[in-house]
């Protein structure tokens, strides 16, 4: 790794740490007008902030609501089918 990668990740962990109110200034400090450095920082930053909810809820949860929602709509047809039965 080049020492330019090291620095912008070094950046990107430490400014990851602070709350974002107190970001901008600190890679304005850090960076020292080096425009490229904070330009790779900040964009770091952003795809880190979209990704933060990426997959909120995993896939196995999804997919154990949606099974336990099946078999609740299941079992509620056959008490109407039983239920049909035993008026006859």
């Amino acid at each position: 790794m080049t020492e330019r990668l090291r620095k912008i990740e070094s950046l990107f962990h430490a400014a990851l740490e602070l709350d974002e109110a107190s970001r901008a200034a600190f890679l304005d400090n850090a960076c020292g007008g080096e425009v490229d450095l904070r330009r790779e920082v900040d964009s770091l930053l952003s795809y880190s902030k979209l990704s933060e909810n990426f997959i909120e809820t995993p896939a196995l949860a999804i997919i154990a609501k949606e099974l336990a929602s099946k078999q609740r709509q299941e079992l509620a047809r056959c008490r109407d089918d039983a239920r049909r039965k035993k008026k006859t």
